[in-house]
């Protein structure tokens, strides 16, 4: 799982960028749930760890 740690971090700042440019690609939401998802399974695995 360390390969999908190392995935999410970038992926928060390209969040932030798309969110303070402007949410005209659309996809910025839906990247945002697909984080805030991410971030639940991780934690998950980590309270079972």
């Amino acid at each position: 799982m360390e390969e999908g740690v190392e995935d999410v971090q970038p992926s928060v700042e390209d969040i932030s960028d798309k969110k303070i440019t402007g949410q005209k690609f659309g996809k910025s939401e839906e990247d945002l749930l697909n984080l805030i998802a991410q971030i639940i399974v991780e934690y998950i695995l980590n309270e079972e760890l």
